[in-house]
């Protein structure tokens, strides 16, 4: 995380996280009653949507769990309330996964290198 601030970017200073994160553990936003959408919690904390979601994932998993569903997010009151999202991250990182490992078998099969790789 870089600590120079861009409107609108995955930047963010370390008072934008205590910010969201008192906020965000003030118990407003507690179980799956106390949906709020990000544009909605991202004007209360005063800042861009982008710049939350950054924090909210950086966030989400040390200091709390956020749930999400289609009206916004909340945090996890109970461990099946994560479990959902959990499993959306899970099946991303799988497919990033496989996608990089094509990207390195199709790199290493048909691309030459301009340098070639050093015996040792």
């Amino acid at each position: 995380m870089s600590f120079n601030r861009q409107a609108g970017s995955r930047d963010y200073s370390p008072d934008e996280r205590s910010r969201v994160l008192r906020e965000l553990l003030s118990g407003r936003y507690t179980g799956a009653t106390n949906v709020i959408p990000v544009a909605e919690f991202a004007a209360i904390v005063g800042m861009e949507g982008r710049t939350l979601r950054a924090i909210l994932a950086d966030m989400d998993g040390l200091d709390c769990v956020i749930a999400y569903t289609e009206d916004g997010f909340f945090i996890a009151e109970y461990a099946e309330e994560g479990e959902s999202w959990t499993r959306v991250l899970q099946a991303r990182a799988r497919t990033e996964f496989a996608r990089a490992e094509r990207r390195q078998a199709y790199t290493d099969a048909h691309l030459p290198r301009r340098q070639e790789v050093l015996a040792l």
